[in-house]
């Protein structure tokens, strides 16, 4: 209790003079730990919960390390990743110099063959890390990089001309979810790394809606999803996307609400399976996030 206090006032200090969205969402969850913290008659639900506030702090902490890290800079040239050298993220994308998930994912997704010889399609794919990291490790037929943020379809550009790939085999588009890719288009996986905050709460949504900074509010739309809508549409809208037998994959982690993603594949037809590819795996060094990295894949029956 006395580690989370202080904790809490150093949290407090760092983001309190922030006049930003997520400065405001960290200090909220920091008042909810403590909320929590006074009531723990319910051990279990307690350290459930207290996990899942703390887990979704570092979530907000990444976010602002990418908004404020290069302020003053239109792009960054990564050497982070020695097979992705040179790689360019442009402000306003999440980084993958911050946190090695999306890298270690791409690689057991490599490492298993799950995209070789077959058409791909990425949600969500930011600067382009996995997609870039699975054309260069694997041997996919074709990948499909599909993001919602104009920020992010433009680093993908670019990064396909830094690496001098063949368009015809890396395709990207602007879409919100399926909305804008070819109806009668058919993969044989699509994948995200979907938003990690699924938290429901009015005050969330609120920031989110009163967000004025286009960057900080594409940053923000990338981490959090309330309720898991924009997840539970993926999963149900992919469904028509895939081709007979075609996968859907996602990374998860021990403090996402798993157990909701599995009752809706479930639901919508998909036979579930989870597995964790990375134990205790630190994927944030600057806050010393560690946690249990999960691989979910949903086939389609």
């Amino acid at each position: 209790m006395n580690r989370f206090d202080d904790q809490a006032d150093a949290l407090r200090r760092r983001y309190a003079q922030g006049d930003d969205g997520i400065s405001r969402l960290i200090l909220h969850f920091v008042d909810q730990v403590e909320v929590i913290c006074s009531d723990g008659d319910h051990l279990d639900q307690y350290n459930r919960r207290r996990h899942e506030l703390l887990m979704q702090i570092k979530v907000l902490e990444l976010a602002y390390l990418n908004l404020h890290s290069h302020a003053e800079m239109p792009s960054v040239s990564l050497d982070h990743y020695s097979d992705l050298a040179g790689m360019q993220v442009l402000r306003g994308v999440f980084s993958p110099e911050f946190a090695t998930d999306s890298y270690q994912w791409a690689n057991y997704i490599a490492r298993r063959g799950l995209v070789d010889g077959k058409s791909v399609l990425e949600m969500g794919a930011g600067s382009g890390v996995i997609s870039l990291f699975l054309h260069r490790n694997a041997t996919p037929r074709s990948i499909c990089a599909v993001d919602v943020n104009r920020y992010a379809v433009v680093n993908l550009h670019t990064n396909v001309d830094q690496f001098g790939i063949d368009p015809s085999r890396f395709e990207v588009i602007e879409s919100d979810l399926f909305s804008l890719v070819p109806s009668k288009r058919r993969f044989d996986v699509v994948l995200w790394a979907m938003p990690w905050i699924f938290s429901d709460e009015r005050f969330v949504r609120q920031v989110l809606e009163d967000c004025d900074d286009p960057c900080e509010k594409v940053l923000l739309r990338s981490i959090i999803d309330p309720s898991g809508e924009s997840v539970r549409k993926f999963i149900s809208d992919a469904r028509s996307r895939l081709s007979p037998h075609g996968k859907v994959l996602l990374i998860s982690s021990d403090f996402i609400p798993n157990g909701m993603i599995r009752r809706h594949a479930e639901e919508e037809g998909y036979l579930y399976r989870e597995t964790v590819f990375a134990k205790n795996a630190t994927v944030v060094e600057a806050t010393g996030m560690a946690l249990d990295l999960y691989h979910l894949e949903l086939t389609l029956q």
